[in-house]
C-alpha cells in the first residue's frame, strides 16, 4: 500500500493553523495605530530577508533533522524571502495555459520529481513580548510547506495564495530562535492551482511574526448600508474576542472610533461595549451599529477612506491593545439587471492581472503593485479581477486607496481535471496509448465525425464524479480555500464580488462555497464563468452575476434578451493577451 503524505492526501489541507481572520494592524497605543502601517508596530517584526538554502530533487533525499538547531548548514547557500528560487537560478521554471507539468494522478504527484527546497534562518523575540502571544505568518508559499521552530514541529499547510498562521508561543525563547522550513514544489494542492501562468515555488511573499495580548481581538466584521436616499449609512460591526489565558476574564470592554481623512472624530461617543465575561480558551462574539450622517462614500472615482480603531481595555480601564482599520461607506446592490455602488449603475472597465514580473517572478513589490494601479487609473479603467487567486494583501489596500472595484477570486482552478482536458489523460491512462495515436486510430473508424464529437463520445465512458467540483472528498479543499479569502478580504471597500474560482468545472462543490457566501456576507454578490448547466445554455442561479468568456455578440444578445433572465452581465475575459 502507498504511503499517504501530507502533500499527497486531499483531506489534509493544513496542520495546526490559525483560524482566518481580516487583516488589522495591532498596537499597544492609538498613536502607533492611527499609522494604519502594521510594520511600524512594536509588536510586530518581519522576516524578510537573507535565509540558509538548499535545494533537494525530492523530499525523500532531504537530510534528517535539517530542521535541528544543531544541524551544519554552514554549506548551504543564502536567498533572499521573498523570492522563487526558480527566478534565482535554482530549479526551472515551467509555463503552462492549461493543464499540469506533470501527468495527473490526484491526489498523488512526482515521487522523484519534486523540487523540494529547505529554508532556514535565526529570528529574535523580544523580552517585551513577555506575557504575550506570539504568531508567525507566511503570506505566500508555494505549494505547500512545513515549518518548525527551535526543532519542533509547528505545522503544515497548503493554498499558496493565502496566509497561514501559526501559534508559536510554546515554541521559542527571548532572544535567539531557529526556523526552518521544507517547500514542496508539487503537492496535491497543485491540482487546485492550474492556473494559466508561469509555475514558480518557493516563499514568495512577506514572513513575519507579530504578538498579542492574551486577550485579544481576534477579528471583526465591518458592514455598511446606506438608507433608501442613499444619504445617511448604518455602520454595523462584528467583533470576537479571543480569551487565550487559562484563567477566566470579565469586566473588560472595547470602545470604537471613526475617524475621517483629517482626523476628526465622526462619533460624538465612541461605541461601547462591556465584556463581561470570557471563559478560558473561549471567544465571544459581538454586534453593535450606529447610524452615520451623511458619510462620504467611497467609489472608484472618489475612493474616501475613514479610519476605524477598535480599544480593549481591562477591568481598570487600562489599554490592552488597538486595532485599526481603513474604512469606505458603499453599498453594492443588483437592480433591474444592473450592479449599482451606492445607488449608481456601474459599468465595469475592467482588466485580469497576475501577480508577475519579469525579474522577481511571483514575489512582487509593492512599488510594482502601485505603478500596474496608475497605470489602470490613467487609462480610466475602474475594475480588476485577481486571475486566478488572492493577491498580496497591500494590492487591496492599494485598491482601496486609489480606487479600483475588485472581483476578488479563490484559488481554485483545477482546468487539467475537468471537461475535455480531463478525458484526455483518462484516455491515455485506460487506453495505454498517446492522445495523438488514440485520436489517429478512433478517427480512421469514424470520418464523418469531428473532434468535438469524438472527445464527447469517449468522454461518456469515465463518470462526472471524477472532477473535483463533483467530488465530495475535494469540498473541503475547495471550501477552505474560498473562506479563508473572504476572511481576509471582507473588510475592504474595494472587494465589489466574491469569485468562486477559475475553470475548475462546475458542480455541487461550488454551489456549497456560493451557498455559504450568501449566507456570510450577504452585502456582495457571487461571480462565477462556469456555472453553464450541462446540455442547457442556462446559467446556475447560485451565483448572482452572468459571468461569461469570450462571447460571440450573438450569445450577448441571447443572454440580454433572454426573458427569464434578469441578472447583470460581465464578459471576465474577453481579449486575452499576455505581456
Amino acid at each position: 500500500m502507498k504511503e499517504k503524505y501530507d502533500w499527497e492526501n486531499h483531506k489534509v489541507f493544513e496542520r495546526c493553523k490559525e483560524p482566518p481572520h481580516a487583516s488589522f494592524i495591532l498596537c499597544p497605543d492609538e498613536n502607533s495605530a492611527l499609522l494604519c502601517d502594521r510594520t511600524k508596530s512594536p509588536w510586530f517584526i518581519s522576516l524578510n530577508g537573507l535565509w540558509k538554502f538548499k535545494l533537494y530533487e525530492n523530499p525523500h533525499v532531504i537530510p534528517d533533522g535539517f530542521y535541528r538547531e544543531d544541524f551544519e548548514a554552514d554549506g548551504w547557500d543564502e536567498i533572499p524571502v521573498p523570492s522563487n528560487w526558480q527566478m534565482l537560478g535554482y530549479d526551472r521554471p515551467h509555463y503552462v495555459a492549461s493543464g499540469y507539468v506533470f501527468k495527473p494522478n490526484p491526489p498523488y504527484v512526482p515521487h522523484d520529481w519534486n523540487p523540494t527546497g529547505l529554508y532556514r534562518r535565526r529570528f529574535r523575540v523580544p523580552e517585551e513580548w513577555a506575557g504575550k502571544k506570539i504568531f508567525l505568518v507566511f503570506d505566500g508559499v508555494d505549494s505547500a510547506f512545513y515549518v518548525w521552530v527551535n526543532g519542533s514541529m509547528v505545522g503544515y499547510s497548503e493554498d499558496s495564495r493565502l496566509p497561514a498562521e501559526f501559534d508559536i508561543t510554546p515554541y521559542v525563547r527571548f532572544g535567539d530562535n531557529l526556523i526552518a522550513v521544507e517547500v514542496f514544489r508539487w503537492s496535491d494542492g497543485s491540482y487546485l492551482e492550474d492556473q494559466d501562468m508561469w509555475r514558480l515555488s518557493g516563499i514568495y511573499r512577506d514572513v513575519h511574526i507579530y504578538c498579542a495580548p492574551q486577550i485579544h481581538i481576534r477579528d471583526f466584521f465591518i458592514k455598511t448600508f446606506f438608507d433608501s436616499e442613499y444619504r445617511n449609512a448604518t455602520l454595523n460591526l462584528r467583533v470576537n474576542i479571543k480569551n487565550y489565558s487559562e484563567k477566566e476574564i470579565s469586566n473588560y470592554s472595547f470602545e470604537v472610533k471613526l475617524l475621517d481623512a483629517e482626523g476628526k472624530s465622526v462619533f460624538e461617543n465612541p461605541m461601547k461595549c462591556l465584556v463581561e465575561k470570557i471563559s478560558p480558551n473561549r471567544e465571544v462574539i459581538y454586534n453593535l451599529e450606529r447610524e452615520v450622517f451623511k458619510p462620504r462614500k467611497w467609489s472608484a472615482e472618489d475612493p474616501y477612506l475613514y479610519t476605524m480603531l477598535i480599544t480593549l481595555r481591562d477591568e481598570r480601564g487600562e489599554i490592552v491593545e488597538v486595532e485599526s482599520c481603513r474604512v469606505g461607506f458603499r453599498q453594492i446592490e443588483i437592480k433591474n439587471g444592473r450592479i449599482l455602488i451606492n445607488g449608481v449603475p456601474v459599468y465595469f472597465k475592467g482588466v485580469n492581472r497576475h501577480e508577475h514580473d519579469d525579474v522577481r517572478g511571483h514575489a512582487i513589490t509593492v512599488e510594482s503593485m502601485e505603478k500596474d494601479i496608475i497605470l489602470m487609473k490613467r487609462f480610466n479603467f475602474n475594475a480588476v479581477r485577481t486571475s486566478h487567486y488572492p493577491n498580496h494583501p497591500a494590492w487591496y489596500d492599494l485598491c482601496d486607496k486609489y480606487g479600483i472595484y475588485v472581483i476578488d477570486e479563490a484559488n481554485i482552478e483545477c482546468h487539467g481535471l475537468v471537461g475535455f482536458l480531463r478525458t484526455i489523460w483518462q484516455i491515455e491512462e485506460t487506453f495505454g496509448k498517446s492522445w495523438d495515436e488514440i485520436m489517429r486510430e478512433y478517427r480512421e473508424k469514424s470520418k464523418d465525425k469531428s473532434w468535438r464529437e469524438v472527445m464527447e463520445e469517449l468522454s461518456k465512458r469515465f463518470p462526472k464524479y471524477l472532477e473535483p467540483a463533483h467530488d465530495p472528498e475535494w469540498l473541503h479543499a475547495f471550501m477552505e480555500r474560498f473562506v479563508r479569502m473572504v476572511e481576509r478580504d471582507k473588510n475592504h471597500p474595494c472587494v465589489i464580488i466574491w469569485s468562486l474560482g477559475n475553470e475548475s468545472g462546475y458542480g455541487p462543490n461550488h454551489d456549497a462555497l456560493a451557498g455559504w457566501a450568501h449566507g456570510y456576507d450577504p452585502t456582495r454578490p457571487v461571480h462565477y464563468e462556469g456555472t453553464i448547466r450541462v446540455g442547457t445554455r442556462k446559467i446556475s442561479r447560485s451565483v448572482d452575476i452572468i459571468s461569461i468568456m469570450y462571447p460571440t455578440l450573438e450569445r450577448l444578445i441571447e443572454l440580454a434578451e433572454d426573458p427569464e433572465e434578469d441578472r447583470p452581465i460581465i464578459m471576465c475575459e474577453y481579449a486575452h493577451s499576455m505581456g
